[in-house]
């Protein structure tokens, strides 16, 4: 369970009780601010302790939230508290008064929790009144203030005074009670939290009000989570994902070096302005139907509880700098929005894979276990939920249906965001794998995104504004923008972001081409990291900026993780004179590359890109460097120990392999001829990474599939050509494929007319003249029909 059972308040009010949990905030809050919190034994009066308590909380940025519009059946929805604390951080008034009365509890204060109703269809209230006069604690042994659980109307002590008229008007103020408006203690938008003062004034301004005949509200009921946790346990405490994993990650990260020339210009990194487009308006009105229909929007009609939306463009086109600020502007609205951490999986092809050759099989790592536990979680939060999947053409179809299986169980409203550079075969195989399964999500919403902003120049002008400094002109790449129609976004910021920090003295005029523009920046990233080596290593070795660009073509290639990095470096021999050890470079750029997305690359990708491309240009034995070799299999009488260790190497290699057919398939995007070059080369180097390769190609055809017919038609091909011929027929990318696996699987005819077997003659030649005529070989194909007959 990871998600707590609606609260009925229309026929269990005293139910609500139950959800003020003792013993829980302190285990969800960091250290520094746990450590805060008073406990029963502290000294200090019950007031200083609430007030403590209070401002523990205020310091946990908590945003507020309004209650969701779409409501589950049952009553209110209220959020466990690691959706208030932790993940997603946001609450309701009313969340964020159980919370705080679980913590009352824990410093032994005793709480009431008090829910009034406006007196003008205003949305209801929540506030804690903590009694001052004793103490709580779960063995009892001194009673509380009222002795029963439920108020309906504001409460008496023995004496005969009311509640109201004993609560403290202000931290100053007389009474044996402190009403607290909870709501304070979180942030508002941009606004931070209220002080503990404030709160009590408010506090003791909406009850009081409950009394005035033309006061704003009226008493609901009170539940006291003293008299409440005394007499039987709360709730059931929801599960929730271990604290270091988070299956949602920001939208905007704080860039690990700030100084880096590449850093400054990832769309993630939150440095470079984002400009207004229409593709955002149209996605904000997908995203929340409620506020569309306010506003007469005819882009939505009906939209259903989990919608699935899919952005497509070129590499720089924008789409992830898009999808940030959805989930910025959303979030702002009350909903957990943020990038999916998705685990890369490797991709088998039939029997034929590597490891199942070997009688490898791969058992659910922790890395997957925590994935899934975090897709258990984001099932049950109460907040309406964005999801942004990055690159999702190049995940596992079936970890893109595990994900929209668990989030289609969700109450609340559900928006899932893929971005992908083209639609393709994997598009087309998930929505029939929706409707196969019957998930109850489709695909409602598509954008196609121009290779650049709309307004290229003021993209330019916005960039150059952010980083140049004040009185700088735009520079003479703001005039050369009317000739740079093949440029896409990401080359205007950069163009622009170089020409605002290039000194005017040094300033040679503006790139008359992507790779001259590329190459720029790739220039001024290395000598960041030239310094940055020398400065985190005193001076005592030094690279030079030719090896840094292997370097970093290297680590693009495969995106080791940090400590991959060390033998990855390896396979490129020992370091020359003056150079550090692999180990202690790696530590650098492992400082300087790592991010969300996972994996040290050299990013944006299309810059990375071009570099890998630029360097086995240069140096055509790269790719046999860099890619890893199968792992020698320890063998059946092997230990277990020595098992596991083959395995878990085994896995990084197609690890590797993997990231290496998608970083080769995008390249194609810059110089297509040099990305089908350098697919020819990973295959004939590493025949058997073609698994790999045939499902990529299956999903989304690219440049591995003219490879994969360069391997077919090798004499000693690993490649199970009967298999291949069966290749769906019409197949967008692999029509050439299908028909060299047909034309190398001719049946053998025997010497003897008489043996022959005339029908499966007579099939192949059909299946050839099919093939044929796929690949556009009219004349082929007849001559075939022909002799078939």
């Amino acid at each position: 369970m990871t998600g707590w059972v609606p609260w009925d308040r229309a026929s269990a009010p005293e139910q609500l009780a139950d959800y003020v949990l003792p013993d829980v905030v302190r285990r969800l809050l960091p250290a520094g601010l746990a450590q805060r919190l008073p406990g029963p034994g502290d000294g200090g009066t019950a007031q200083e302790k609430a007030q403590g308590v209070y401002e523990v909380l205020a310091a946990a940025g908590i945003r507020y939230v309004h209650e969701p519009t779409i409501s589950p059946r049952g009553g209110q929805a209220l959020r466990p508290p690691d959706q208030v604390l932790a993940r997603t951080r946001q609450g309701t008034c009313i969340d964020l008064a159980l919370v705080f009365a679980g913590a009352c509890l824990d410093a032994g204060l005793w709480p009431m929790v008090v829910v009034v109703d406006s007196k003008s269809a205003a949305p209801a209230h929540a506030v804690v009144v903590l009694w001052l006069g004793g103490r709580w604690s779960l063995a009892g042994g001194e009673e509380g203030p009222f002795g029963e659980e439920l108020f309906t109307s504001p409460p008496a002590l023995d004496s005969g005074i009311s509640v109201l008229e004993a609560l403290r008007s202000g931290v100053d103020g007389s009474g044996a009670f402190v009403a607290v408006d909870v709501e304070a203690l979180a942030r508002h938008g941009e606004t931070p939290p209220k002080p503990w003062d404030e709160s009590v004034r408010r506090g003791y301004d909406v009850l009081t009000a409950t009394s005035q005949p033309d006061g704003a509200w009226w008493w609901s009921l009170g539940a006291d989570a003293g008299e409440a946790r005394r007499a039987r346990h709360g709730m059931e405490l929801p599960e929730w994902p271990k604290p270091a994993f988070s299956v949602l990650s920001s939208p905007y990260t704080e860039p690990v070096n700030e100084l880096s020339p590449l850093t400054q210009i990832k769309a993630r990194s939150g440095r470079v302005p984002f400009l207004p487009r229409e593709e955002l308006h149209t996605l904000i009105d997908w995203s929340d139907p409620i506020a569309a229909a306010e506003g007469d929007s005819p882009s939505v009609a009906v939209v259903p509880k989990v919608g699935l939306g899919v952005i497509t463009g070129v590499g720089g086109s924008g789409k992830t700098h898009l999808a940030a600020e959805l989930c910025r502007r959303l979030a702002g609205q009350g909903w957990y929005a943020g990038f999916v951490s998705m685990k890369r999986e490797r991709k088998e092809v039939g029997d034929k894979s590597p490891e199942a050759e070997r009688g490898v099989t791969e058992e659910p790592s922790v890395d997957e276990a925590d994935w899934l536990a975090g897709l258990d979680w984001l099932s049950g939060v109460v907040s309406p939920v964005l999801a942004v999947v990055d690159y999702a053409d190049e995940c596992s179809p079936e970890q893109l249906l595990r994900l929209l299986e668990r989030l289609a169980m969700r109450e609340y409203s559900t928006r899932v965001v893929f971005t992908a550079r083209a639609e393709g075969q994997w598009l087309q195989d998930l929505d029939s794998a929706l409707q196969r399964d019957n998930l109850g999500v489709r695909r409602d919403l598509a954008l196609a995104l121009a290779r650049r902003h709309g307004n290229p120049g003021l993209v330019y002008l916005r960039t150059f504004q952010k980083f140049a400094p004040a009185g700088r002109s735009s520079g003479e790449g703001f005039s050369a923008l009317a000739t740079q129609t093949n440029w896409t976004t990401l080359d205007v910021v950069a163009q622009a972001w170089l020409a605002a920090t290039t000194h005017v003295e040094h300033d040679q005029g503006a790139p008359k081409t992507r790779a001259d523009l590329y190459d720029e920046i790739l220039n001024r990233e290395f000598r960041y990291w030239e310094d940055a080596i020398e400065g985190h290593l005193r001076n005592q070795w030094q690279v030079s900026r030719n090896r840094l660009a292997v370097v970093g073509a290297t680590l693009t290639l495969v995106a080791p993780a940090p400590d991959e990095v060390r033998d990855v470096l390896g396979r490129l021999g020992e370091p020359e004179k003056g150079e550090p050890a692999w180990g202690l470079l790696g530590e650098v750029l492992g400082r300087l590359l790592d991010e969300p997305s996972g994996g040290l690359a050299v990013r944006p990708d299309p810059i990375g890109e071009h570099l890998l491309l630029r360097e086995c240009r240069r140096e055509p034995t790269l790719v046999d460097r860099i890619l890893p070799r199968l792992p020698e299999s320890p063998g059946e009488s092997a230990t277990r120990l020595r098992q596991q260790a083959f395995e878990r190497n085994l896995q990084g290699v197609l690890r590797q392999w993997e990231r290496a057919t998608e970083v080769v398939s995008r390249a194609a995007q810059f110089d297509r001829q040099m990305a089908a070059n350098l697919a020819e080369e990973c295959l004939s180097v590493r025949p058997e990474m073609w698994p790999i390769s045939l499902s990529h190609a299956l999903r989304q055809g690219g440049v591995f599939a003219s490879a994969l017919e360069v391997l077919a038609r090798r004499p000693d091909t690993p490649l199970p050509l009967d298999e291949l011929t069966g290749i769906q027929s019409g197949h967008g990318a692999l029509r050439g494929l299908a028909l060299v696996a047909t034309q190398a699987t001719k049946p053998v005819m025997p010497e003897r007319p008489g043996e022959a077997d005339w029908a499966a003659l007579a099939g192949w030649l059909n299946n050839l003249a099919a093939r044929l005529s796929e690949v556009g070989d009219r004349v082929g194909a007849l001559e075939a029909i022909r002799e078939a007959v």
